[in-house]
């Protein structure tokens, strides 16, 4: 029996960071992007406000939802940090759990690859991250991944891309993304909410997108 595909958005915006790392923008961005991606045909479940647990659960049955020949997006809006080559999306229990111990999150690169396992038409992952490296080696690999005595400082790492995905950053690898905000939302989201429903192909979307996020910097540097 033939399948009809489907292009399917899994949105997560996290704001409430517990300590100084809470957002004030990324569940606005969550919202706008949702309401934008229904707009245009997508089938979207959006979460904000996430603890690891239920990032790890919404995640893995966003995976178990994608059929061969869908159109697969997934949209984070929060903190992200990088450690070893990995990128790491930051769920919302505060990084520093004691004195010497910090929580990493969801490996981005293993969910894109889960994502592609699953035969769909075209991944597209966006992340608009605040992010940290974590420099020190782990002191143990568990579910949660704790690290010992992290030293942090900005920039994200660049990401292997399957066949058929697109990845999407705010800013350049190895470099930090705008904190502030343009009415509601993230500098790049605002940027993306206005493009992503033009009739244009992805992929220069995502570069108009890039673009215009630059050309912002570099008049408020």
């Amino acid at each position: 029996m033939m399948t009809t595909a489907v292009k399917r958005a899994l949105i997560i915006g996290n704001d409430s960071y517990e300590g100084k790392k809470r957002l004030e923008s990324c569940i606005n961005d969550a919202k706008d992007m949702s309401e934008a991606l229904n707009l245009i045909g997508f089938h979207v479940k959006m979460k904000t406000d996430l603890p690891y647990m239920g990032m790890d659960i919404v995640t893995n049955r966003f995976i178990k939802s994608i059929r061969p020949g869908d159109l697969a997006l997934f949209y984070f809006s929060g903190h992200g940090s990088q450690f070893e080559g990995k990128n790491y999306l930051k769920p919302i229990e505060d990084v520093q759990q004691s004195e010497d111990e910090h929580i990493l999150g969801i490996d981005a690169q293993k969910l894109i690859m889960d994502m592609h396992q699953r035969r769909p038409r075209l991944v597209i992952f966006i992340l608009d991250c605040c992010r940290n490296v974590l420099l020190q080696p782990p002191a143990r690999m568990k579910h949660f991944f704790s690290v010992k005595s992290a030293r942090m400082k900005d920039g994200l790492t660049a990401m292997q891309a399957p066949p058929a995905t697109i990845i999407a950053y705010p800013c350049a690898v190895d470099t930090s993304t705008l904190a502030g905000t343009v009415e509601d939302n993230s500098l790049y989201t605002c940027f993306l909410l206005r493009n992503i429903v033009l009739p244009i192909e992805v992929e220069k979307m995502l570069k108009k997108t890039a673009l215009e996020v630059q050309k912002a910097t570099d008049i408020n540097e």
